[in-house]
């Protein structure tokens, strides 16, 4: 997110959700909700979050530390089920953008 949008909502970073059907709705995310953790660890760059992301997790998957207006909760997230897209082999779902 831009910086100013960031500092609108008291953030200094965050990816905000640019899609959310399939496993981010069924997780509860919502189109622009802004995610800035994961599992307990706030992010400061889209590094940390590819490397959240790829490190194993436990049985119950990774927990998203996401803000929606002025609420800031956690959702529950598995990223192993998700498919790659057959118009981006390789790739998964794009769910967040900077």
């Amino acid at each position: 997110l831009p910086p100013s949008v960031l500092k609108s909502v008291g953030l200094s970073y965050g990816l905000v959700v640019v899609r959310a059907d399939g496993m981010a709705r069924k997780s509860g995310l919502r189109m622009g909700d802004v995610v800035y953790g994961v599992n307990q660890q706030r992010l400061r760059s889209i590094d940390d979050f590819r490397t959240a992301v790829a490190e194993p997790g436990d049985a119950s998957g990774m927990r998203l530390l996401v803000r929606r207006g002025k609420s800031d909760f956690y959702v529950s997230m598995n990223l192993g089920g998700m498919r790659p897209r057959p118009d981006r082999p390789g790739t998964r779902d794009t769910l967040l953008r900077t």
